[in-house]
């Protein structure tokens, strides 16, 4: 798993010394489902990160992330991921198989406008609706699950699929995306 962070985000998690900019695939093959962007914003006064994923926009919030944190982000990662498709079998086998496939975690410069413009816009968009973001997330009993839940079934963001710009809900386009890589085997 890569996550690539904001320079914002590198300078206040003390990434610097863990990024990779060369060659970030070892492989040379990269797997969309599994890259990452990253950005820091505040909320109740608390570090959160802001992650959406490369090839479905998939987008999470991890609450009150401190410093001392940051190794254990691709655990609540795939904890999320987990907790969201619980409840449907095909995907979650398939998410578990692209787990499985995975190399580990490393961090890279965030440099894609198109994610960039995205974690942008979601945050923009909760900074003025945060009493629907703080009610929803209450609702929610586990604080590690963020705004996951909520995000990437009520909002919905555009995409460009195959050269025409589409509207989707983020998690129905990463189930869609997983089970097609890694499911139905």
């Amino acid at each position: 798993m890569i996550i690539y962070a904001t320079k914002q985000t590198i300078e206040r998690y003390g990434l610097q010394e863990s990024l990779t900019t060369d060659d970030v695939t070892p492989t040379g093959e990269r797997n969309l489902l599994l890259e990452w962007g990253a950005k820091i914003f505040y909320f109740g006064g608390k570090k959160c990160l802001q992650l959406c994923n490369f090839a479905s926009k998939f987008t999470l919030a991890l609450f009150d992330v401190k410093r001392k944190d940051i190794g254990r982000i691709r655990s609540r990662i795939e904890y999320c991921m987990m907790e969201l498709y619980k409840h449907d079998p095909e995907a979650l086998l398939a998410v578990a198989r692209m787990l499985d496939s995975d190399e580990g975690l490393r961090f890279a410069p965030l440099k894609d406008k198109r994610v960039i413009a995205t974690l942008n816009s979601l945050q923009q968009h909760f900074e003025f609706d945060d009493s629907h973001m703080l009610r929803r997330s209450y609702a929610q009993p586990n604080p590690e699950l963020g705004f996951g839940f909520i995000v990437n079934f009520d909002y919905i963001v555009t995409d460009k699929i195959n050269g025409k710009t589409e509207y989707i809900y983020p998690a129905e386009r990463f189930r869609e995306l997983v089970i097609e890589a890694y499911g139905r085997k």
